[in-house]
């Protein structure tokens, strides 16, 4: 049975909780000699603050154009993807950016080296939304997936 544990802020924010014990699964398959490695998706989900519609809407695409110009920061980061939920209840217009690593130790490298927002990162955090008051914090949610049976995806 695992259990949850507060996660160190390198893998995001303050408020992150994790299934700690499958972080340490992944950790062993990515390290163990002739294990697979397995890609590692960082999924965080939000609802728009209340009145900010249009600029949480100008913040992410200046946020998705700053990453895009500054890849050399993010080489880790395999894809990242935006997403709004539509038909979904009361779900419907929660968002969620989903980061594509190609394992476990580049999730880990990535948050380790942006963790304080030092150097080329301070100019990253005053692009970031989650700093620019649009984002409703107490709704936030991060995930950590693992990829399963990739070899028969349709891609």
């Amino acid at each position: 049975m695992s259990s949850t544990t507060v996660v160190p802020n390198i893998f995001k924010r303050e408020f992150t909780k994790f299934a700690w014990s499958t972080a340490v699964n992944l950790q062993e398959l990515n390290r163990s000699e002739g294990g697979i490695v397995m890609a590692v998706f960082e999924m965080e989900s939000w609802r728009v603050k209340e009145g900010k519609e249009e600029e949480h809407k100008k913040a992410l695409r200046g946020w998705l154009q700053w990453v895009n110009d500054h890849r050399e920061l993010f080489k880790e980061w395999k894809s990242v993807r935006y997403f709004v939920k539509t038909i979904a209840g009361e779900e419907s217009d929660r968002h969620f950016i989903i980061w594509e690593y190609e394992s476990l130790s580049a999730f880990e490298a990535y948050k380790t080296r942006r963790a304080d927002y030092k150097g080329p990162y301070a100019e990253y955090k005053k692009n970031d939304p989650y700093h620019m008051g649009v984002f409703d914090h107490s709704s936030m949610s991060v995930e950590v997936w693992k990829d399963v049976d990739r070899d028969l995806w349709i891609e």
